[in-house]
């Protein structure tokens, strides 16, 4: 009897663990960096809803840039979809800053090089998919 319920534990915790999603890593790694100077601004979103918007990402981080690479590591992140949104805060304001046309004055880039027309990217132009950890570079001038 004792050999019969451990069997069934057993069974229960391998469909129990087959079930639970996957977290893994992003490993991030920006070049193309011309100015050494303020910091790199960057945003891990989970969906349309919250894409680009300040404070309702994922994660967010902001780097002091001390080289034209700047390297870095979203840890223990659920699979699913994410895209990711990056710019260059050269005066460390915290905000992107816009010309007299709206148009922004400071280098950025998405997950994928999305890019819109005369807007931002879509989440789903940007979006990759996370199963397990993930690489992605990405040249901030291109």
């Amino acid at each position: 009897m004792k050999l019969f319920k451990l069997l069934v534990f057993t069974i229960s915790l391998l469909f129990t663990s087959a079930t639970v999603a996957q977290n893994g890593n992003v490993y991030l790694e920006v070049s193309g960096i011309d100015e050494i100077e303020g910091e790199l601004s960057i945003g891990l979103f989970k969906n349309q809803e919250t894409f680009l918007k300040k404070g309702e990402g994922v994660e967010g981080v902001y780097l002091k840039i001390e080289d034209s690479i700047v390297s870095y590591i979203f840890k223990n992140i659920p699979s699913g979809n994410y895209a990711i949104a990056i710019y260059h805060d050269e005066n460390s304001n915290k905000e992107l800053d816009r010309n007299f046309l709206g148009m922004p004055s400071e280098d950025y880039v998405f997950s994928n090089y999305a890019s819109g027309s005369f807007s931002p990217p879509s989440f789903e132009d940007a979006m990759f998919t996370l199963t397990d950890s993930i690489k992605i570079e990405l040249n901030i001038n291109e």
